[in-house]
């Protein structure tokens, strides 16, 4: 770290919760583990995250509140009727969850909760931002005297393994946009840093108290299960607190939100839609303590299969059900397909566990299947054991569920699970090599014109220039998918020769792939930024050789064009959201 970093701070910015944390070098020295973490207050319940929803005043560029405290201030709001200017973003950030193609740019626009829009470029700026004035108020309360600024912090943002590099480059936008140094900001994947937490990990920081750390040469599979999506890695043990990637990570869309969604769906058909969504619209503040309680019912610990789940209900919605549809609690449920798993008991829904964990089903069904098919790829190995992370790896059911499928295998969970990503970011911060190796998730090459082929390439690619007729849009390949990866090294170089001797500058434009070997960009290619070269004291030579490599620092991707005639060397980080690169 450069001397003016004083410490390294970590957000993991997530789609239901997000929080963050920070540890000076000496702290790290001492004990990886124990870095700050931020504990957010919410009435007599303490967490280590705040729900990811952000209240912006009327003017769009500022932030009233964040997390629960953006809740309870919106729920204020409505009820003086003083909402309307003000702009509520809730689990905002499935709008990144892209897959590679689909557009994301710099223009996205996000609706709030009343549909009204502001650019998501300066929704997770000012959340960002947020969550970094906020460390910065800790820091220097914990350190009088001495003035800490952004410009003194190592800053490492946490992104899904799954995210697209588009969708990684929009975070690094947004962080630089917060008022972040771009030097100063790195990228790490949610499962990687999980990974690099476990490896510091003692038995009493564990659900059971058995854990040590993994021994080296020890395959296990990380299961990065967050709100919004589920992860899973191949991480393999080395010497010195690091790990490698075995296999391309995994997953999809079915987090813990999958549970809320299920059980809102579940009051939805007591209730009817139009009562339920009236009880919504009218009565914010008493539809986010239904769903907070509910979040406190998924937290608790059932000893046995049997047991029961109260649900206490608002007596808004009850009486909505009385005014509209002239009946009582207790006969709705009676007459609905509930009523032998669903009692009442003066405002409360008593629900049977069967009920309860039926709206874990989908979730737990797609990650068992996911974990299935990943070891029986003969490419992964023997595992040893399942190392689970994020927030709703803290769900009692969906760990037993995992632990009941996969009886072989040593299932760790860390008693802060929820807190391990960002752990595990300020550890990687501090200890960057902790990552060896990677798998690419996408062929990587550039654009290139060569000499044009009757019957080999088509007519409708042909372009003549002044020294001949040229195929374009051909795809010249450097890296493969499914590639294994030194972090940090550049990959073999691949030389390139000018096709105009007219031309006083050469462009690449770079491109990616989910296809092992594409033939032509404009086939399955994904264009992800260019890099010009000025061709200094150019004279026409059709033999300078320009060499292009890849290098994969982390999860982000670095350009480098070696000019042979100049010896010059031009680097730049592609570009995912379209910009043209220097």
């Amino acid at each position: 770290m450069s001397e003016d970093v004083l410490l390294v701070g970590a957000v993991d910015f997530g789609t239901t919760y997000s929080g963050w944390a920070f540890s000076y070098s000496t702290d790290f020295e001492k004990d990886p583990t124990n870095s700050f973490v931020k504990h957010w207050q919410c009435g007599q319940h303490i967490s280590e995250k705040a729900p990811t929803c952000v209240l912006v005043n009327p003017d769009g560029t500022t932030v009233a509140a964040f997390g629960y405290e953006a809740e309870n201030k919106y729920v204020e709001l409505v009820t003086k009727g003083k909402h309307e200017e003000y702009y509520f973003f809730k689990r905002f950030k499935m709008a990144l969850n892209k897959k590679l193609g689909d557009k994301l740019d710099r223009d996205l626009m996000l609706d709030d909760i009343r549909q009204r829009q502001l650019p998501a470029l300066d929704v997770f700026a000012m959340s960002i931002k947020y969550l970094l004035d906020d460390m910065l108020a800790v820091v220097n309360q914990r350190a009088p005297g001495r003035s800490v600024t952004l410009d003194n912090i190592l800053l490492i943002l946490t992104v899904p393994a799954l995210w697209t590099d588009a969708a990684k480059n929009f975070m690094r936008e947004a962080a630089i946009k917060a008022g972040c140094v771009s030097k100063k900001v790195i990228l790490a994947l949610e499962p990687e840093v999980a990974s690099i937490y476990s490896q510091f990990l003692h038995g009493d920081q564990t659900i059971d108290g058995r854990f040590i750390q993994f021994p080296v040469g020890i395959r296990y599979l990380c299961l990065d299960a967050g709100g919004g999506t589920v992860d899973l890695a191949i991480h393999e043990v080395e010497e010195d607190f690091q790990v490698k990637e075995v296999s391309d990570a995994l997953g999809g869309d079915w987090g813990g939100t999958m549970v809320d969604d299920a059980f809102e769906l579940f009051i939805t058909e007591i209730f009817g839609e139009e009562i339920y969504n009236t009880f919504k619209e009218e009565h914010p503040g008493d539809f986010i303590e239904l769903m907070r309680n509910f979040e406190n019912k998924k937290a608790i610990d059932h000893p046995g299969k049997v047991f029961q789940v109260d649900i206490k209900l608002p007596s808004s919605v009850i009486n909505l059900l009385n005014e509209k549809l002239h009946t009582t609690l207790i006969q709705q449920i009676k007459t609905s397909k509930f009523s032998k798993s669903v009692t009442v008991v003066k405002n409360k829904l008593m629900l049977t566990s069967e009920l309860f964990e039926s709206f874990y089903e989908e979730p737990i069904k797609q990650s068992i299947a996911l974990i299935e098919r990943t070891l029986k790829d003969k490419n992964v190995g023997k595992l040893k054991a399942i190392l689970m992370v994020g927030g709703f790896s803290q769900s009692k059911i969906f760990q037993n569920a995992v632990m009941s499928a996969f009886p072989k295998l040593r299932v760790v969970v860390p008693k802060e699970s929820s807190a391990s990503i960002v752990k595990g970011a300020v550890a990687y911060g501090h200890h960057p090599m902790s990552i060896t190796e990677r798998i690419l998730k996408y062929t990587y090459g550039v654009e290139v014109m060569k000499k044009f082929k009757p019957g080999v390439h088509p007519q409708s690619k042909m372009v003549e220039t002044d020294s001949g007729k040229y195929c374009r849009n051909l795809f010249s390949k450097h890296v493969e998918k499914g590639q294994i990866v030194q972090v940090g090294e550049a990959q073999i170089d691949q030389r390139y020769t000018p096709s105009d001797s007219q031309k006083t500058s050469a462009q690449f434009k770079l491109f990616a792939s989910s296809a092992k070997n594409p033939k032509y960009t404009d086939d399955m290619c994904t264009c992800i930024g260019q890099v010009n070269i000025d061709l200094d004291d150019h004279d026409g030579d059709l033999t300078r050789g320009l060499w292009v490599s890849f290098t994969f620092s982390g999860p982000e991707i670095i350009v480098d064009v070696f000019d042979e005639k100049t010896g010059k060397i031009r680097q730049a980080k592609t570009d995912f959201l379209g910009a043209s690169l220097i």
